[in-house]
């Protein structure tokens, strides 16, 4: 008699790589290739070997095209470029001469070839690009199994899943994705993966809740698993008891009340008690999200993260499709300011291009405004794309983690170029675009007063300020805890630049994370900062903290806050100072 399988309580910890909660029964997607049998070709009939994978490579390109416009449907056109980057990989010398090649080489059936060609390709010493090689791997492993599957028939157009599921695997790929049925995936695990993997994007979109590096999830959860993921925090319980199925219930019922209670404060305006007005504005990463910023009464972009629709697509983008997604933008947001943020590439945020040299600390190396001036011919592309679409609505230009203030005399002067060219070529803006740079590091921090002498506004960038003031990567759990936005380092660079604004009579404002977490929001507004730039869910979250309290007492509030020692010291004051619930965005 056969053993009854015993569902034991385990709890998992990963990378929380799209918010929310999941509940549900697990189902273990297996989208591993198996060994493929290796059979000997003879040369003359090595054509129709070549001819029956051609054959497949055009049916998988034609399927990686309607991915395309499926993607673009469901979730989006940036997401989308994930399929046009796959099929700009079938084109490339790998898949079109290596592997045709090899056949006639090695007189062997084109399935083992591929599979051969993979498993060199994934056992290849570190190149110098790093990181961004994991994400080739990806799509080269994504086209690889698709074209194989095809070969063998083994090429499934959907997956059919009889109930809701939170699936699992070792790694989710973005074919897979499309495969879904809607509304049956309440979440995802996978071993593989990171927050900016092609899926954790494709996931967060979709608002499907995802937790990836779950390490050896495949030992630990089988079929019929129940499970409880945050894909917030990276928690993962296999087969709660009934105490954690209350707790997650009570924060799944918490989190609609919450909902609810925000939707109610759309409509109104965003001040405080003693009448002082604060503009929420949005955080977006491309042209789909305009709508949830007006839905949840954003009233402007405070931050377009333009360098997302590049890294979906693993390619430079031309300038005119740079125009026609700008265009969009503004017009979507009809009068309202849009503050366009030039390339923020580097550091975590890599394209697979040969540009790329081996940088042993990145996030120290050639990223941001320092990428754009290396290579002046793509900033230039940039920037002549966005002054043409000036001429539909009102922009602001943000140039990312500049530095030094030779830097900004060379940004400004490029623009002066590129804006009398597009001036000649009969260009003109709606209103003339305001310039402005971002303060992520402490050197601008130090400096912001001479840097709001040259340019029209500033933005603090919280979440590169915190990681440079402290010197601890964010994406780093082993250091995690030392990461905090109530430092009182970071308050106090953060406080000086507000002065810097005051005295220069120039517009200072955050767009990073701390501007929509309630404890440093009233921090942020009691140094006197009046505009906010966020995620646009979280923006009715901190309307409702802006109603709620005076601006005075916030200011009296952040002055003691700023003499304090610690960051819990900060944290605990403001809690109990303004009776907060101890909740964070996970929460939600």
């Amino acid at each position: 008699m056969a053993k009854e399988r015993v569902h034991k309580q385990i709890r998992l910890k990963g990378i929380g790589v799209s918010p929310g909660i999941a509940m549900g029964t697990a189902e273990v997607y297996r989208n591993e290739l198996e060994d493929i049998t290796v059979y000997p070709v003879e040369k003359e009939a090595v054509a129709d070997e070549i001819r029956r994978y051609v054959e497949a490579l055009e049916s998988v390109e034609s399927h990686l095209r309607e991915s395309a416009e499926i993607v673009t449907e469901k979730i989006g056109t940036t997401e989308a470029g994930i399929f046009d980057a796959q099929i700009a990989l079938l084109s490339g010398t790998l898949f079109r001469k290596t592997v045709p090649a090899a056949v006639k080489r090695d007189l062997i059936n084109v399935e083992a070839v591929l599979q051969n060609s993979l498993r060199d390709f994934l056992n290849a010493p570190p190149g110098p690009q790093g990181e961004e090689i994991k994400k080739r791997q990806q799509d080269i492993k994504d086209i690889h199994r698709q074209i194989i599957h095809l070969l063998v028939k083994k090429n499934p157009q959907c997956i059919i899943l009889y109930d809701t599921v939170i699936l699992t695997a070792r790694e989710f790929l973005p074919s897979d994705m499309t495969l879904f049925p809607p509304g049956q995936v309440l979440g995802l695990i996978a071993e593989m993966g990171g927050m900016n993997s092609h899926t954790a994007i494709m996931a967060r979109s979709s608002a499907i809740p995802a937790v990836m590096g779950v390490e050896k999830a495949s030992s630990f959860i089988t079929n019929g698993d129940f499970l409880i993921i945050d894909g917030s925090t990276g928690d993962v319980v296999v087969n709660p008891d009934s105490d954690d199925q209350e707790i997650y219930n009570e924060k799944i019922a918490r989190a609609r009340a919450i909902r609810d209670r925000m939707e109610s404060l759309i409509d109104l305006e965003s001040e405080t008690t003693d009448r002082r007005a604060v503009t929420l504005m949005a955080n977006i990463s491309r042209f789909e999200d305009v709508g949830q910023a007006r839905r949840n009464g954003a009233v402007g972009i405070g931050l377009f993260r333009t360098e997302i629709p590049f890294l979906m697509g693993e390619h430079f983008i031309a300038e005119e499709e740079q125009y026609q997604l700008y265009r969009k933008v503004i017009t979507g947001m009809e009068a309202y300011p849009v503050t366009i943020r030039t390339l923020d590439l580097g550091g975590d945020k890599v394209l697979t291009q040969d540009l790329f040299n081996r940088e042993a600390n990145p996030f120290l190396g050639l990223r941001s405004i320092r990428f754009s001036l290396r290579y002046p011919e793509i900033f230039t592309t940039q920037l002549r794309a966005i002054l043409r679409a000036s001429a539909f609505g009102r922009v602001k230009l943000l140039f990312p983690m500049v530095t030094t203030l030779d830097e900004l005399a060379t940004i400004t002067e490029i623009y002066r170029q590129v804006r009398e060219e597009v001036g000649r070529q009969g260009v003109k803006p709606l209103v003339e675009p305001l310039l402005g740079v971002m303060i992520e590091v402490p050197s601008s921090a130090l400096m912001a007063e001479s840097f709001l002498d040259r340019v029209d506004f500033a933005s603090i960038g919280t979440n590169d300020l915190i990681q440079y003031t402290l010197a601890v990567d964010r994406g780093n759990r082993l250091v995690s805890e030392l990461y905090s936005p109530y430092n009182p380092a970071v308050l106090k660079l953060i406080d000086m630049t507000v002065k810097a604004g005051k005295s220069t009579g120039k517009e200072v404002s955050v767009c990073g994370e701390m501007a929509s977490d309630p404890v440093s929001a009233i921090l942020l507004l009691g140094m006197g900062i009046n505009i906010l730039s966020m995620e646009p869910r979280y923006l009715l979250r901190i309307k409702e903290v802006v109603i709620s309290i005076s601006k005075d007492a916030a200011a009296r509030a952040a002055r003691k806050a700023l003499s304090m020692n610690t960051a819990r010291e900060v944290e605990e004051f403001i809690i109990e100072r303004f009776a907060l619930p101890r909740e964070t965005a996970s929460s939600e």
